[in-house]
């Protein structure tokens, strides 16, 4: 029909940030805003998770609570992962809606 051909599958693969930007680029930390949990981790060059952290969203409380509950979770995924956040290259939120 119209002349389109089937859908084919993309085929690509991951590109890791050591291949971007070098062997010895920092961790970087993503985070998982949503309603009910936030969620943070922290992940090395090569894709490797070094550290974890989870909160609860405190919605109710408020957009400086939720804002404070972002920093902690970060800082939690920190720890666990033994680094300090001035050691990473930056941090990504994922967010449901706008910020």
């Amino acid at each position: 029909m119209f002349g389109l051909s089937p859908a084919r599958p993309l085929s690509c693969s991951p590109v890791q940030s050591s291949e971007v930007f070098g062997l010895d680029a920092a961790p970087t930390i993503g985070v998982d805003l949503g309603g009910t949990n936030t969620r943070a981790g922290v992940v090395s060059a090569e894709g490797e998770i070094l550290g974890r952290g989870r909160r609860s969203t405190p919605l109710p409380e408020g957009a400086a609570a939720v804002v404070k509950g972002i920093a902690d979770c970060v800082r939690d995924a920190a720890q666990d992962a033994g680094i300090e956040l001035k050691d990473t290259d930056g941090l990504g939120v994922g967010s449901p809606g706008p910020l």
